[in-house]
């Protein structure tokens, strides 16, 4: 089962001239060390409509890494635009899309086959950016781009980011403002297949969302409202946890639960048939969710016991750790 690690950065456009060798001591950053330069070729999946784009969401596999070849799946944080959480897939074949991917992104294809829908060639100069004492506290990269349509390339550009490595969001936000100094600009934060999909990867998303602006039938707008916020919390929470995340598992079982209880409230308004169509599937994954929690308040609570010097707890932590049932959440 793979984990996920977060992922925080800031994407900057820079002036033409650019060199690393113009750093000054800002920011914290006392040495800039180049790293060696990589050729990335990723390949990207999606379904025809893009429905994992469109959800903020990629899928990718990419050789020329430091760490070879690799499947990554990209989700994006709920609190904040700057943050992603990624997953990392080892899988030989490039070919076809590991399981576990397909896994994750069940809430979002539905059934849609994923397919190859951009391939880019980028060719990657990077510095680390180190305090005193050589801890490194972000990766600067300069990408130059190519989209790719078999051997013809279709478009160009030129993209720098700033990667957390030990820094946290405010040490980047330091960072971000030594670099405006220098001539950089902040630009879009999307990923860069977006600009390779075009206009169709910044539709909006199927993934309900909350109407907005003045209502016009205020009770059915608040029963639209309420239901469409529960929806998306608890589709957007899924590939969480599928991760076995503790907090992914707790909020989706919330929305499950919230969402049964507005369709019980809202019942006048709401069709009858497509309501209780759902009901039962709703109390199902409630009820899987819920052994689920109450398995990870157990371990949490005898995770303190053991911290706290409690050695008798250890036996019975493992026991209770091998019984946790999120296997069964990857399969559904």
């Amino acid at each position: 089962m793979p984990s996920k690690t977060p992922e925080l950065e800031l994407k900057f456009s820079a002036p033409a001239d650019f060199t690393a060798a113009a750093w000054t001591s800002q920011a914290g950053v006392e040495e800039i060390a180049e790293l060696p330069a990589l050729n990335l070729f990723a390949v990207y999946y999606d379904t025809e409509d893009l429905r994992l784009a469109r959800a903020g969401i990629t899928l990718r596999y990419r050789t020329g890494d430091d760490n070879s070849a690799v499947w990554t799946l990209k989700l994006p944080a709920l609190d904040t635009r700057e943050l992603r959480d990624e997953v990392v897939i080892t899988q030989a074949d490039g070919n076809k899309v590991p399981e576990e991917a397909r896994r994750l992104t069940t809430a979002f294809a539905r059934g849609e086959e994923l397919r190859k829908v951009a391939r880019l060639r980028t060719r990657r100069r990077r510095w680390s950016l180190r305090e005193t004492g050589g801890r490194e506290l972000a990766e600067l990269v300069d990408d130059r781009v190519s989209v790719l349509d078999g051997r013809r390339v279709t478009q160009r550009f030129h993209e720098l980011e700033v990667e957390a490595r030990s820094s946290d969001l405010a040490g980047l936000r330091r960072i971000e403002a030594a670099l405006g100094q220098m001539g950089f600009a902040p630009t879009t934060q999307s990923p860069k297949v977006f600009r390779a999909l075009g206009p169709r990867a910044a539709d909006r998303s199927d993934i309900p969302e909350p109407a907005t602006g003045s209502p016009r039938t205020p009770v059915a707008d608040a029963t639209s409202a309420a239901i469409s916020s529960t929806v998306r919390r608890l589709v957007l929470h899924d590939p969480h946890a599928r991760l076995h995340d503790a907090e992914g598992i707790h909020q989706m079982r919330v929305s499950a639960r919230r969402l049964r209880g507005y369709l019980q409230t809202f019942a006048p308004l709401v069709q009858a048939e497509w309501a209780n169509g759902i009901n039962e599937e709703l109390r199902r994954l409630a009820r899987a969710l819920g052994k689920a929690r109450d398995l990870d308040v157990m371990i949490k609570n005898l995770r303190e016991a053991a911290f706290n010097g409690v050695a008798a707890i250890t036996p019975m932590l493992h026991v209770i750790e091998g019984r946790r049932p999120g296997e069964h959440l990857t399969r559904n």
